[in-house]
């Protein structure tokens, strides 16, 4: 978020790590104009890491961790803690979660993989791992892709609810994008 640093998943000694690339030189004021570059791995352990986000405050960073885990690693300490398992991710392949962090840094959108039901909703929960998860969007439909808008006070989204859509849940189906305001006053201006 600072603009000094990238943060990415790379698969190296036959598994993912997360890595953060630093610029060195202070005279350097841009990233892609940086000469020299420090790389450094955050997380590099057994597991499957991958899909590295900063927060928007830069103080953390949401990951995950052998594809249905979600977990927040913490710049200071580095400690990594778990946010979701796979009660509420599902995953066919590597690579398929999508979660994004609020403006404020205290909550993270996902899709959430409802058990017991195919498609899926948009759920939300607080990156400090407080508290339990909320089903936004609670359609029974496929919610999915969720994003924060108006500086947080709303969400943006796509379902399946009013376009087309296939017999059974295979094949091709329309999606529209829908909007969430999270308060009255969000709403009323």
């Amino acid at each position: 978020p600072d603009g000094k640093a990238l943060i990415y998943s790379s698969e190296r000694g036959n598994h993912w790590q997360i890595f953060e690339a630093r610029r060195t030189r202070d005279e350097e004021l841009h990233f892609y104009a940086s000469t020299v570059v420090r790389e450094t791995p955050l997380i590099s352990n057994a597991n499957e890491n991958y899909q590295p986000q900063y927060s928007p405050d830069g103080k953390q960073s949401a990951y995950i961790e052998n594809r249905m885990t979600l977990k927040v690693y913490d710049v200071a300490t580095k400690q990594s803690r778990q946010l979701l398992n796979d009660q509420y991710l599902f995953s066919m392949g590597d690579h398929d979660q999508f979660f994004q962090w609020s403006p404020d840094s205290q909550w993270i959108l996902f899709d959430y993989a409802v058990p017991g039901m195919a498609p899926g909703e948009v759920g939300l929960v607080k990156a400090e791992g407080s508290g339990s998860v909320i089903n936004l969007t609670q359609s029974g439909f496929n919610d999915s892709r969720a994003r924060w808008i108006l500086d947080g006070k709303a969400m943006l989204w796509f379902s399946n609810r009013d376009g087309l859509k296939s017999v059974a849940q295979s094949g091709a189906a329309q999606a529209d994008a829908y909007g969430m305001f999270f308060s009255q006053e969000a709403w009323d201006p």
